[in-house]
């Protein structure tokens, strides 16, 4: 359908095994071995190998497009929702809401600077800018009267520890939101995009984040779309 019709809708597929993926391409170059003309085809087919070390695919989990940050603090709670950790659960939603409520872009290891124990220049600027929104004095009261010691502190900074323990998470999750691959995400729905994830390798905790950040932007996304959209 999509050869004989390139405004067809397209899809979005995430492969734990990369086979699929794989077989999605392969199935495409057959066509064009059998003389069909695949070349606006594939401009419209996207392959995501987050496998591959040299290659980063930006992640921003804090996603400041996203107009209410409810589905943001859901989706880390749902990261989490095993842990019986009420209090953890709840300062770290604290955290997330200053940040999100800020004017300049973060990312989610900012929440490492929210619970330095040695240095609160982060907090006090961030608290000067938020002083200026009538709508954080929650997120400036959290920031003022919390004591950001080590026993608040390291719960937090232990569940960042798998966003960054390697080279290559580390940049996938630690860019500012302008580089956030969600950006595209519109224009590959209205325009019927083929984009085809590998996720081979990739442990279950990565594959957790991932798949459910995306799923969660392409929900958000497709709300603000007009009616009758194509998908």
């Amino acid at each position: 359908n999509k050869l004989k019709n390139l405004n067809a809708p397209g899809f979005t597929l995430f492969d734990p095994l990369e086979s699929s993926a794989l077989g999605v391409i392969d199935k495409i170059l057959k066509l064009r071995d059998d003389g069909h003309d695949v070349e606006q085809l594939l401009k419209k087919v996207r392959y995501i190998d987050l496998s591959i070390d040299d290659y980063i695919f930006p992640v921003s989990l804090l996603n400041s497009n996203v107009s209410d940050p409810t589905e943001t603090l859901d989706f880390f709670k749902s990261l989490y929702g095993d842990q019986n950790t009420i209090q953890v659960d709840r300062m770290m939603s604290s955290a997330l809401k200053a940040l999100l409520e800020d004017s300049e872009d973060h990312s989610v290891f900012d929440m490492q600077e929210i619970f330095n124990t040695n240095d609160d220049t982060f907090r006090q600027e961030l608290i000067k800018r938020l002083s200026k929104d009538i709508y954080a004095a929650d997120e400036i009261n959290f920031l003022k009267n919390t004591r950001f010691n080590q026993s608040v502190s390291d719960p937090i900074l232990n569940r960042l520890d798998p966003f960054k323990n390697t080279r290559q998470k580390k940049l996938m999750f630690g860019l500012p939101n302008k580089f956030d691959c969600v950006k595209d995400i519109r224009k590959w729905m209205d325009e019927g995009y083929i984009i085809l994830f590998n996720l081979k390798g990739l442990s279950k905790f990565d594959i957790k984040v991932i798949c459910g950040y995306l799923t969660t932007q392409y929900y958000l996304t497709s709300l603000a779309r007009p009616d009758f959209s194509m998908l």
